[in-house]
Order: C-alpha cells, then sequence, then structure tokens
C-alpha cells in the first residue's frame, strides 16, 4: 500500500518538465523564426528547386563517384548555370526596359493630357470611342481621363519597383547566394533532414507514408506546371513579341510568365493590351501577328501542358485543383497557387486516412440504413 503515494509526485513531475520542455521550445523556435525570417525567400526558393531536380540529382549521384559533396556540388554548378544566370539576366534586362518604359509612358500621358483621344485614334475606332464617351460622360464618367490616371499610376508602380530593384541589389545578389549555398546542402543532407522531420509526426507510418506521397505528388506537379509552363509561355510570348517588333520584348515576356498562372487573366493581360496598342497606332499586321501567335501558340501551351504536368501527376480533381489555385491565388497572393493545391492534397489525404481509420462508423451507419 506504499507505493500509492508516490505516483501523485511523479505525475506531476512529469506535467512540471512538459510544461517547462514545451515552453522553452517554443521560445527556441520563436527566435529561430526572427534569426532566419530575413532569409525565407532564399530558403524557399532553394527548397523548391532542390524538390524539383533531386530526382535527377539523385540518378546522377549513384551513377557517379563524386560523392555526396561532390554530386551536390556538380548539380547546384549546373542549375546556376542554367536556371539562376538566365533568369538573372532577363530580370536584369527586365528592369533596365522597365526604366526605359517609363520615360516613355510620362511623355506620351503628358502630349495626351489636353488632347482628345479620339482625334489621335485610326478613324474606324474614333467613331466608336466618341460614342462610348458621350454614353459615359452622361453617367458621370470621363473615360480619357481615368485612363490617362490608370496609365499614370501604372508608370508610378513600374518606377517604384524598378527603383526598389536598384537599391536592393546588393541584398537581392546577398540572397540570391544564400539560396545558391543552401540549395548545395539541400542536394547533399536534403533526404537525411526529410527523415528526421518526418519522424517528427505523430501518425502511423502507413499513414504518414500516404500523406507525404500525395503531397510530394502535389507539390512537384504544381511547381512544374506554374514554372514550366509559366516559363515556356514567356518565352514564346517574347519570342513573338521580338519577331512582331515590338518593343520591350523581354520585359513583356517576363510580365506573361507572371500573368500566365493566374485563373481567367493569364497571358492575355499582356497580348491583348499589346494587340490593342499596335491596332490603335495603326500596325495592324503588327496586331494580328500579335494576337494569332499569343491566342495559338502561347495558349495552346498553357491549355497542352499545364493539365498533364499538374492534374494527371498529382492525381487531383481538375476541379478542385483549379478553385485550389484561384482561391489560393485570391487568399495567399501569388504563393496561394501552390498553397492553395497544397491545401486541396491535405484534405483529400486525411479524407483518406479518416475513411481507413473510422470504416468502422461507415460500415455501421451503412448498416443501419
Amino acid at each position: 500500500m506504499t507505493p500509492a503515494p508516490e505516483a501523485a509526485p511523479q505525475i506531476e513531475r512529469h506535467r512540471i518538465f512538459q510544461v517547462f520542455f514545451f515552453g522553452i521550445f517554443g521560445l527556441v523556435a520563436w527566435q529561430l523564426h526572427r534569426i532566419i525570417s530575413p532569409f525565407y525567400f532564399a530558403l524557399a526558393g532553394a527548397a523548391l528547386l532542390g524538390l524539383v531536380v533531386y530526382p535527377l540529382h539523385d540518378r546522377f549521384a549513384k551513377r557517379t563517384r563524386l560523392g555526396p559533396s561532390g554530386a551536390a556540388a556538380a548539380t547546384t554548378v549546373l542549375i546556376v548555370l542554367i536556371v539562376v544566370l538566365p533568369l538573372l539576366t532577363a530580370g536584369w534586362v527586365a528592369v533596365r526596359q522597365a526604366a526605359k518604359l517609363v520615360p516613355v509612358v510620362s511623355a506620351w500621358m503628358q502630349e495626351r493630357r489636353g488632347l482628345p483621344l479620339a482625334e489621335i485614334l485610326p478613324p474606324r475606332v474614333s467613331d466608336s470611342w466618341s460614342r462610348l464617351s458621350v454614353s459615359l460622360k452622361e453617367r458621370g464618367i470621363d473615360p480619357q481621363e481615368n485612363l490617362l490616371e490608370a496609365l499614370e499610376q501604372l508608370s508610378r508602380s513600374v518606377t517604384g519597383l524598378a527603383g526598389a530593384a536598384l537599391r536592393n541589389l546588393v541584398f537581392f545578389f546577398f540572397q540570391v547566394g544564400i539560396l545558391v549555398f543552401s540549395l548545395f546542402f539541400i542536394l547533399r543532407d536534403g533526404a537525411k533532414v526529410f527523415r528526421r522531420v518526418v519522424e517528427l509526426v505523430p501518425m502511423p507510418e502507413e499513414h504518414k507514408s500516404a500523406l507525404i506521397g500525395r503531397l510530394q505528388m502535389t507539390i512537384l506537379a504544381v511547381l512544374r506546371g506554374i514554372f514550366i509552363v509559366a516559363g515556356a509561355q514567356g518565352l514564346l510570348a517574347m519570342a513573338g513579341f521580338l519577331v512582331f517588333g515590338v518593343p520591350f520584348a523581354v520585359l513583356l515576356g517576363m510580365v506573361t510568365a507572371l500573368f500566365a498562372p493566374i485563373p481567367f487573366v493569364g497571358t492575355g493581360a499582356v497580348w491583348v493590351p499589346v494587340a490593342a496598342g499596335l491596332a490603335l497606332s495603326g500596325s495592324y499586321q503588327q496586331a494580328v501577328g500579335v494576337t494569332l501567335w499569343c491566342a495559338l501558340v502561347v495558349g495552346m501551351a498553357d491549355n497542352l501542358l499545364r493539365p498533364i504536368l499538374i492534374g494527371k501527376e498529382a492525381k487531383l480533381p481538375i476541379l478542385f485543383l483549379f478553385f485550389g489555385m484561384l482561391g489560393g491565388l485570391r487568399v495567399y497572393g501569388f504563393s496561394g497557387l501552390l498553397v492553395g493545391p497544397v491545401v486541396v492534397a491535405l484534405f483529400l489525404a486525411f479524407t483518406d486516412i479518416y475513411r481507413q481509420e473510422y470504416r468502422w462508423i461507415l460500415t455501421a451507419r451503412k448498416e443501419e440504413q
């Protein structure tokens, strides 16, 4: 009968240890977050690149005698040469073109501030614009003034982005260095670290495997669907702009790649205004060429590649995937294009786990019916 009084102190000591341990652990985790938060962008980029190229890197490492460090270094160098440097070069050209574009837009707006827009439009468009302007002015809307204000605001935004890019140039290259440095260690030690993290998940092994497998397929498919499809559309649009003599083709191609993953908007947010501008300036052949190229070639790349690279491989219903991307974009911004489908994949994975773990409940309900 004597051991009974000792049980309560042991339980109490265990609770004190739990409170102390998780309190200190939470404090240390919060401090770690504060320390590495300036580098989240670079770390996320390195993690996503590592996830995409790791299957190829794993094959390369097994077929060579370079060792883990040598294979990781070789893969990192290849990624820098094939992906990072071309993106940096295109980004630099786009920033310089943006800096040249701003004075052109500003001068154009100043010249046309007091000039009726109908006088500078082609005859076929001028009559329609006049009728539309009269109809809108009767409702208290000045379309020309609103258009010029929108262009002026866009010009200020582009100026701010270009200026911010130039001011933060040193920090940006430092982040690129962090990305490359982190990518090397992710390729070399990422599998071990990932296994250690998975061990901390308090779930049965079969459920962890199913959950991680679905997440991995979804993230890989969405990354390929976003980067490969958007990059291909940006390159195709850039090539079309260059062929048809559109100014600032590199900048417009990169903007096209940024808009490409957005549902309902897509590449049309760039090439439609470009084609309209060419038509309004009297370059009808260029306008038709840009329209046909972007509507058929650039649009076809999206329709062919995106369902193959995302929906089929990730084994997600296309409807869920669509609303996941659209809702994620609305809630989280551009990062939601990845976060939304991942949330959908998690929901479906937990639905499968529920169906397996609580099958007896579902079976009992069927029997009652």
